[in-house]
């Protein structure tokens, strides 16, 4: 099942959609520019595999009361998400994708997913980054607005199956004549 909503946004996402019959065998979720508010009344999402979040108005704890009750994700997306100032991700033990890009609020990721493999982050250069099992990354992409942070790092002793590593910086090049 699929579920793809792309509004204007103040659309607000009547969530007893999502209970019962639809909520328990949806398997892939996108919405786009709304508001969504899922409460533990929602219900479980049990079979979503797939959550992407574009521009959508939700709280860190929505978020995470969304995320306890989807034990079979296996990639979260969020892009332009600006009321998350904290993302915590719960124990999944099948997310191995996540993608947070441009979420301007956004001042810590915490995740205790441990099969976490690849992840993408973009726009905050010191963005603090605690995952569960950093050894088990073996794509990390990151875009980021300078490279220092990056020239000073050390990947390979904190990620030691890294395969594949892209990092894309926005760097100010000035040139005199």
């Amino acid at each position: 099942n699929l579920v793809r909503l792309t509004r204007a946004r103040n659309y607000n996402l009547p969530c007893p959609l999502l209970s019962g019959g639809i909520g328990d065998t949806l398997k892939y979720l996108s919405l786009s520019n709304c508001q969504f508010h899922p409460t533990v009344s929602t219900g479980c999402l049990r079979s979503l595999i797939t959550l992407k979040l574009n521009s959508v108005h939700i709280e860190a704890d929505e978020l995470g009361c969304l995320l306890s009750c989807s034990l079979s994700l296996e990639r979260l997306e969020l892009w332009y998400c600006q009321n998350i100032v904290h993302l915590k991700i719960p124990c999944l033990q099948g997310l191995n994708h996540l993608e947070v890009m441009f979420c301007s609020s956004l001042r810590a990721i915490e995740s205790k997913a441990p099969n976490l493999s690849s992840v993408r982050f973009g726009d905050r250069l010191q963005l603090p980054l605690s995952l569960e099992n950093m050894s088990r990354i073996k794509i990390f992409n990151r875009h980021c607005s300078g490279i220092d942070f990056y020239a000073r790092t050390d990947l390979p002793s904190v990620m030691p199956n890294l395969e594949a590593l892209t990092i894309r910086s926005e760097v100010a090049v000035s040139l005199d004549y």
